[in-house]
């Protein structure tokens, strides 16, 4: 099943199988782990934020934007944790599920050795209209219906995404990913130094403000929040796992002041970090 290679009539005329199609609310700062699904996957935004991560990189997902995830593709959602977003998911299978699962084309323009990062459309998709009627679907009881709504609203979404990739050319690949990822690996290694704005763009080449953009666009935050949140779920692991007193744990990741760190750590998970190994 090639979306770029597929005109909204045909797709009309022969639709692929809704295996599954649902809308979820996700609650602030809910993570939702899924293993790969023998389907094409579209998934878009309604409202909110977050980002899906995948194996070789991750999405930040917008309001009005969609996600094409190609077959056996495991994926991580998490959203925002303070605007998180509502999704509709659509699982599409066409009747020939043998052809679909030795295709390499339900990633549209992959090019040999690029990154399998699930292709993201954005701008005006016209899908308000099409994700309200998603949420009025989702108040209802479960039955017929809401089942068939969902369906059908599957169905035009598929349609939707087809149209846009054969009139618009679309860039797969993000050209600074590979200096991105390997920024992300340097951050987990080297967090107990102290990190400031500007070392983190001179060791991925880029100017501040791009960094951050392209940053912003991968991981769905700054990169100076995001090596606090690698500090942070560190010192969770530590606590949890060791009985090193809080100010060495503190000072293992990257935070300077005890205090401060306490501070943070309650903010982000809930409780002081002396209750952690209680949990």
């Amino acid at each position: 099943m090639d979306l770029s290679k597929t005109t909204a009539a045909e797709l009309t005329a022969h639709p692929p199988r809704v295996v599954l199609a649902n809308f979820y609310p996700f609650r602030p700062g809910e993570v939702v782990e899924t293993h790969a699904s023998a389907t094409v996957m579209l998934v878009a935004a309604s409202a909110g934020g977050g980002r899906l991560e995948f194996p070789d990189g991750n999405r930040a997902l917008e309001p009005g934007s969609v996600l094409v995830i190609p077959w056996q593709m495991p994926r991580r959602y998490v959203a925002d944790r303070s605007t998180p977003f509502r999704l509709l998911g659509v699982h599409l299978a066409p009747d020939d599920v043998d052809s679909m699962r030795s295709s390499t084309t339900t990633m549209p323009h992959r090019v040999r050795g690029e990154s399998r990062i699930p292709l993201l459309l954005d701008g005006d998709l016209g899908l308000r209209a099409a994700m309200e009627v998603a949420e009025r679907a989702f108040s209802e009881s479960p039955g017929p219906w809401r089942d068939a709504t969902l369906s059908g609203l599957g169905l035009a979404l598929a349609a939707t995404v087809a149209e846009r990739l054969r009139s618009k050319p679309v860039q797969v690949a993000n050209p600074v990913a590979p200096a991105l990822t390997a920024l992300e690996s340097w951050m987990r290694l080297a967090m107990a130094r102290p990190i400031t704005r500007e070392d983190l763009a001179r060791r991925a080449g880029l100017s501040p403000s791009h960094l951050a953009a392209a940053f912003r666009r991968a991981y769905g935050r700054a990169p100076l929040a995001h090596l606090q949140e690698l500090r942070l779920v560190e010192a969770r692991r530590r606590l949890q796992s060791g009985d090193a007193a809080v100010a060495d744990v503190a000072a293992a990741v990257g935070f300077s002041d005890p205090f401060w760190f306490s501070r943070v750590f309650r903010r982000r998970w809930g409780v002081p970090p002396r209750d952690m190994r209680r949990l």
